[in-house]
């Protein structure tokens, strides 16, 4: 089938400023041996939507579309050392010996990486995938790296005390890790230089980062990296992970002028990817949001529940809870030795879903009324 209308975009050529990375990207597919197929294009997109990759011929599903080699030339993985390290150097031990996850693990040898651009001049004597990383964009767009203020607009949202809690952590564990960097930098960077840096190295891992699967790797891999988002429905490409390689690879008929698109998480929903990415999806079919819970029904915490306007089940693991606190107390009552604690007949699955049910509406009128005034909707 061809692409849906709901994945198309308008485009234009790419802008002054844009065309560094564009460079380094062409750049680094010709040295590596990867290819990007004469029938795509990158392009800069309209609506300061930033670079994409747009279709400038019929493209036919399972034409490769874009392939990078799983080489450290080409792409900077979890797994192995970069250009910028040697393989017994002291950081790559310090990296494999970690008991860090593959995205940690990334962000530390993409922290380095950072570092040691910052240190080297000019521009033109760096590799390609060297160029190609000075000169991807500013990530401040993502939600956890909103300075504070930007965060109190958050007020009432278990967002905020996420975001704030996981920056603290963040730059804390950036000072724990300077604290035992195990290579020499000329010049050493500051506090405030290394804090920095390893920030920004968590938010291109988080954003640009790709998760390999089987190959258990996290990879950020060049040009692939600049492929937009669209919900499973709409996109019309997928990646492949090989051995050798990464592919784009078209699932999809896709009309000359269409975007390319994939779908960044099949399991993520509207918010996720909104935290995780930066930006709001209008292809997502999966809507949800988080309230607090400090009752004495279930345990307290942070819960998901559908959000009302979308057509779906309102089955969630909040409504499982109530549900089975009502079961719970019908059952204790029932076995009480006094008639005036009698049970209420709650073990019916229609009425424990109906006291469940009310007991939601209240937990979420509570949540609702701790945003501001001026946040708050009928």
């Amino acid at each position: 089938a061809a692409m849906p209308p709901c994945a198309e975009r308008h485009v234009k050529a790419p802008s002054q400023q844009e065309e560094a990375l564009l460079a380094a990207a062409r750049a680094l597919l010709l040295a590596s041996g990867g290819s990007l197929s004469s029938r795509v294009e990158l392009r800069q997109l309209e609506g300061n939507r930033g670079l994409g990759v747009v279709a400038c011929q019929a493209l036919v599903r399972g034409e490769e579309l874009i392939s990078v080699p799983s080489v450290p030339q080409a792409v900077l993985s979890s797994a192995w050392p970069s250009p910028w390290e040697e393989e017994n150097s002291h950081l790559h031990r310090f990296v494999s010996e970690s008991a860090w996850d593959c995205s940690a693990r990334l962000t530390v040898r993409l922290t380095h990486v950072l570092l040691s651009l910052a240190r080297q001049s000019p521009e033109s004597s760096m590799p390609p995938l060297g160029c190609y990383i000075a000169n991807l964009p500013d990530i401040d767009f993502l939600p956890l790296l909103w300075p504070d203020y930007a965060h109190d607009g958050l007020e009432g949202s278990v967002l905020k005390s996420r975001f704030k809690a996981d920056s603290a952590q963040m730059k804390s564990s950036a000072l724990e890790l300077m604290a035992q960097w195990p290579t020499r930098l000329d010049p050493p960077p500051s506090k405030e230089e290394f804090v920095k840096t390893f920030v920004r190295a968590n938010g291109i891992v988080s954003s640009r980062g790709c998760n390999t699967g089987a190959r258990a790797e996290t990879i950020l891999c060049p040009v692939v990296d600049l492929v937009n988002h669209a919900s499973v429905e709409c996109s019309n490409a997928k990646l492949v992970f090989d051995s050798d390689k990464t592919t784009v690879v078209a699932k999809a008929d896709i009309q000359p002028g269409s975007e390319v698109l994939i779908c960044y998480d099949s399991e993520a929903d509207f918010m996720d990817i909104w935290e995780r990415y930066g930006f709001f999806d209008s292809t997502a079919t999966i809507h949800t949001a988080e309230i607090l819970v400090d009752g004495d029904l279930v345990e307290p915490g942070k819960y998901w529940i559908p959000e009302a306007h979308v057509n779906v089940p309102l089955e969630c693991p909040l409504l499982a809870c109530l549900r089975a606190a009502a079961v719970q107390k019908d059952t204790e009552a029932a076995a009480a030795p006094y008639p005036a604690v009698a049970a209420n007949g709650v073990t019916s699955p229609d009425a424990a879903q109906r006291i469940a049910l009310q007991h939601m509406a209240e937990l979420i009128s509570k949540h609702l009324a701790g945003y501001p005034q001026s946040q708050q909707v009928s």
